[in-house]
């Protein structure tokens, strides 16, 4: 589920509370359950009422509505801010034109239960974007007249998480990344004034990560999207995701990859010689091997490659988590299926990586590839925790804790599930240049 916790006097107080605009919904769609989305106004906790729900249409249904191309609803509503067309704010501080709305993706097709082969076609195969507070759809892209942004292209359902990203910092959406079942990656971009919904966004396809046979790949997870400036060269965008097969996590037969694409549009959307928006994607020839790539390799230096990929070597080995880019690092957790069968259920096992986004090169000390997690089962995304912990720099060891010297520092942990590791990231301090001209 996804909660949106409005706390507009930011006073701390929300549950019962009579301030003006305070609220908690939640939103929650239904997986395997059907084509639904809900959203509840928990701001009283003992008294939930329901704010306003989606309804998709049953697969035997004529296609009608807006809602005609929604599947079971695995992915979860995304929130963030735009700017409603057709009002003008007064001044910069204004904030009567700001809308909060939710984008999520079209959701899961059952025909990838028994899917071997690629297919075209599916249900669930478009973008949404609705008003958080009513419901209303207010911009949508897919295949067909019946979506604002009409992409022939886009054949396939969309089950994963979308990622909108404010690269600006002006606290409106920018863009949005999303990436279908069978590896097309999908940017959207945002007009800052636009006069209506046909004018919100431009958008196209900008990679093609999947294959057939061994190399149908199937991907369920969000795009990690991260911002690189590295010196002496313009910003680009890493995106980063995992292939794995969510509806089938035991499964064998496929080749299942880790791939970091390079997008050099971070600022400003993709444009031709003429100005117009122009979308060019990244196939399989444009990335390269990890395995291809020397230790001292950036692949910033290779002027026809747009990215690099791992291939996961264990068998079975899948992502069915995010990742999570931490610095210049991309942190990972795959699963393993168990292979040896097992009267008690064999649950599987889990790895966690540490990568290098540049280079693809592992972090760990003694260019160990990965750790194996003792938890068994399907892991989590990682998550990275601040800490604090009182050090002793003087005096402790005198036996007189009065001339003890002690000082609060901060370490980073990583967590994957309740396996937590602490000497795994660095926390150095790095210089930050404002250069003016």
């Amino acid at each position: 589920m996804k909660i949106w916790r409005n706390d507009v006097n930011k006073n701390g107080s929300i549950v019962g509370s009579t301030d003006a605009g305070d609220h908690v919904y939640i939103y929650q769609g239904m997986r395997r359950g059907g084509s639904h989305i809900y959203a509840i106004d928990a701001t009283i906790r003992t008294n939930p009422k329901l704010l306003w729900q989606i309804d998709g249409m049953a697969y035997d249904a004529t296609p009608s509505g807006d809602y005609r191309d929604l599947a079971q609803t695995w992915s979860v509503p995304q929130i963030a801010t735009i700017k409603t067309w057709g009002c003008t704010p007064s001044g910069p501080e204004d904030i009567s034109c700001d809308k909060t709305v939710l984008f999520f993706g079209g959701g899961y097709d059952t025909v990838h239960d028994d899917a071997l082969v690629p297919t075209t076609g599916d249900k669930g195969n478009a973008l949404y974007m609705v008003d958080a507070t009513t419901g209303a759809l207010l911009w949508s892209a897919g295949n067909g007249g019946h979506h604002d942004l009409n992409l022939t292209g886009m054949q396939n359902s969309i089950p994963s998480d979308v990622t909108v990203s404010d690269v600006d910092g002006d606290g409106y959406a920018d863009f949005l990344f999303a990436v279908d079942i069978q590896g097309n990656v999908w940017r959207m971009d945002f007009a800052a004034t636009p006069s209506n919904a046909a004018t919100f966004a431009y958008g196209g396809k900008i990679a093609e990560l999947g294959g057939s046979g061994g190399n149908f790949r199937r991907f369920f997870n969000a795009p990690d999207i991260a911002y690189f400036t590295e010196r002496g060269s313009a910003p680009f965008l890493t995106v980063s995701i995992a292939s794995g097969y969510r509806a089938s996590p035991n499964e064998t037969a496929v080749n299942d990859h880790l791939f970091v694409l390079y997008d050099k549009h971070a600022l400003y959307r993709p444009v031709n010689v003429d100005g117009d928006p122009e979308y060019n994607y990244i196939g399989g020839s444009n990335t390269i091997a990890k395995t291809d790539m020397s230790d001292a390799s950036n692949i910033l230096s290779q002027p026809t490659q747009y990215g690099w990929y791992l291939p996961l070597s264990g068998t079975g080995e899948k992502g069915l988590s995010r990742t999570v880019t931490f610095g210049d690092k991309i942190l990972m957790a795959t699963f393993l299926p168990s292979i040896a069968e097992s009267c008690e259920g064999a649950e599987g096992s889990g790895r966690y990586y540490l990568l290098n986004a540049l280079t693809g090169t592992t972090e760990f000390d003694g260019g160990v590839p990965f750790l194996n997690l003792t938890d068994g089962g399907i892991p989590p995304e990682p998550a990275v925790i601040f800490t604090n912990e009182e050090v002793c720099v003087e005096n402790c060891n005198d036996g007189d804790a009065t001339n003890d010297v002690k000082e609060e520092r901060t370490e980073l942990v990583v967590c994957v599930g309740t396996e937590c590791f602490d000497d795994v990231l660095d926390q150095t301090i790095q210089k930050s240049y404002w250069r003016e001209n």
